[in-house]
C-alpha cells in the first residue's frame, strides 16, 4: 500500500514584519518545489486567511470562520488526493 503526501503553505500572519513574511514566502516556495520533485499534493493558501474575516484582530489566530475555510479547503484537498 502506497502513501500519499499532501504539503499545505503556511499561512501568511498580519502584523509580523517584512522579514517574517519574507521567511514564510521563502518556506513556502521551497515547499512547492519539494513537493513537484516528489510528486507529493500540494495547497497553497496564499493571502486569504489575512482578511479580518477569517485572521482576529492580532493577526495570528484564525477566527471561527477562517478554521472553518480552512478545514474545508483541506478536506477537499485530501479527498482529490484519495480519488
Amino acid at each position: 500500500m502506497g502513501a500519499q503526501v499532501v504539503l499545505s503553505s503556511i499561512l501568511l500572519v498580519k502584523g509580523k514584519g517584512v522579514r517574517k513574511r519574507a521567511l514564510i514566502k521563502q518556506i513556502n516556495n521551497w515547499l512547492w518545489n519539494c513537493s513537484r520533485r516528489q510528486v507529493f499534493g500540494s495547497y497553497n493558501h496564499g493571502t486569504l486567511f489575512q482578511s479580518s474575516v477569517c485572521s482576529e484582530e492580532v493577526g495570528v489566530h484564525l477566527t471561527k470562520q477562517g478554521k472553518v475555510t480552512f478545514a474545508s479547503r483541506m478536506a477537499d484537498l485530501l479527498r482529490s488526493a484519495l480519488n
